[in-house]
């Protein structure tokens, strides 16, 4: 059995536990409502739902998407490709892949 030697991620930023926690909530709802989008697709019956369900995620990705930017612009990480950032939730970090 081969086992693949973990990667050491650069840490780029400690987080405060309240920015922690916020993007915590986010990233929870967000593959919450991806879950609840793959069960609904094709399903005529719940399409009211699937469309609310969409909907929702697309304000959460939103949410997602300006945390990230605020986060950058705080922590001063625009040399950083975005594509590489990563942030740790149990470690309270933002981190380089």
């Amino acid at each position: 059995v081969c086992c693949k030697k973990e990667e050491k991620m650069k840490i780029l930023a400690k987080l405060s536990h309240e920015e922690t926690k916020k993007v915590y909530n986010i990233i929870e709802k967000k593959l919450a409502l991806e879950n609840l989008e793959k069960c609904l697709v094709g399903q005529e019956k719940k399409k009211e739902l699937y469309i609310k369900c969409k909907k929702e995620k697309e304000e959460i990705e939103l949410q997602y998407e300006k945390w990230w930017d605020y986060m950058i612009c705080k922590y001063q990480l625009q040399d950083y490709p975005y594509a590489e950032l990563t942030v740790d939730a149990i470690g309270e970090t933002i981190q380089l892949v």
